[in-house]
């Protein structure tokens, strides 16, 4: 894998992932969902 640098917030190529929220986001980098489980508060 290949490492690219952005040095412009208006690269085409950051166009599919502009106007992503968090939730579709995560949707998208978690398909298939994340278990989460809580934790004690201290």
């Amino acid at each position: 894998m290949s490492v690219e640098r952005v040095t412009d917030e208006h690269d085409p190529r950051l166009e599919d992932y502009v106007s992503l929220t968090d939730v579709a986001l995560r949707r998208r980098l978690e398909p298939e969902g994340a278990c989460t489980s809580p934790s004690r508060r201290r």
